[in-house]
């Protein structure tokens, strides 16, 4: 039977590989495009603009929904920074005092595991 601290550790780890798994399989099916990231920023250009002519005709302020695009490139860009953030944790000190795992052996793993899928 495991300690509590090995639990936790295990627990930490198994997190972070499911963290990592789930947002490169995201990052695999939406991949950040130029095209996605032209249309976001002429959204909010266009959006910019609407603001300025209500505020020009002191209009109230109207609070605007991201678009579909917008959200996309928001989602995207959280699973990078996931992907970036999983890859330092298997690589730091942190890692090697929580598992005698080689963290750059399970990185390597799991690229593989999602070349794969």
């Amino acid at each position: 039977m495991l300690n509590p601290y090995e639990a936790l550790a295990n627990g930490i780890i198994t997190q972070a590989v499911n963290d990592y798994r789930r947002a490169a399989k995201f990052l695999k099916k939406h991949p950040r495009t130029d095209k996605l990231e032209a249309d976001v920023i002429a959204q909010l250009a266009e959006k910019k603009k609407r603001r300025e002519e209500r505020a020009k005709l002191n209009l109230p302020k109207v609070r605007e929904k991201q678009s579909k695009e917008e959200r996309l490139l928001d989602n995207i860009r959280y699973n990078e920074q996931m992907v970036s953030d999983t890859e330092k944790f298997f690589q730091s000190e942190w890692f090697s005092k929580l598992t005698e795992i080689d963290g750059h052996w399970l990185l390597m793993r799991l690229k593989k595991e999602m070349e794969v899928d």
